[in-house]
């Protein structure tokens, strides 16, 4: 957390209640989807999948700060309510589940770790390059 004299860490339990940003109601969740588009989550879901990615990668080449651990172990530790396979999509008052990260986290970790060739990983769906 940045104050205008010093910088301090941001609080273990502040991650906590933050992390799992798809448990939450987006506004467009609330309005139960208006014009039937994509959810907010939806939109959401490649850019923390890369930011996810991103820290992995970092990790693995040890270029990560003691706080960026911090919250990349937190992610790993909890990423099953911080990556929902699916969610629930409203439209005029009817339900489905669609899918979110669906198993995306875990073959990006076989990928990262070397248990998936990239031909494989791009055939199921992988697109994002750990260069």
């Amino acid at each position: 957390v940045q104050t205008r004299d010093s910088r301090e860490p941001v609080p273990a339990e502040w991650l906590s209640r933050v992390a799992p940003i798809f448990d939450g109601d987006m506004t467009c969740c609330r309005l139960q989807h208006p014009s039937a588009g994509r959810c907010d989550k939806e939109k959401l879901m490649t850019p923390i999948l890369g930011l996810y990615y991103d820290l992995r990668c970092k990790a693995l080449r040890g270029e990560l700060c003691a706080e960026r651990t911090a919250v990349l172990d937190h992610l790993v530790k909890h990423k099953h309510d911080v990556f929902p396979a699916t969610f629930e999509y409203v439209h005029a008052g009817e339900r489905q589940r669609r899918e979110l990260f669906g198993d995306i986290i875990s073959r990006a970790d076989k990928h990262l770790e070397g248990n998936d060739d990239d031909q494989t990983w791009r055939a199921r769906g992988g697109s994002i390059d750990h260069d």
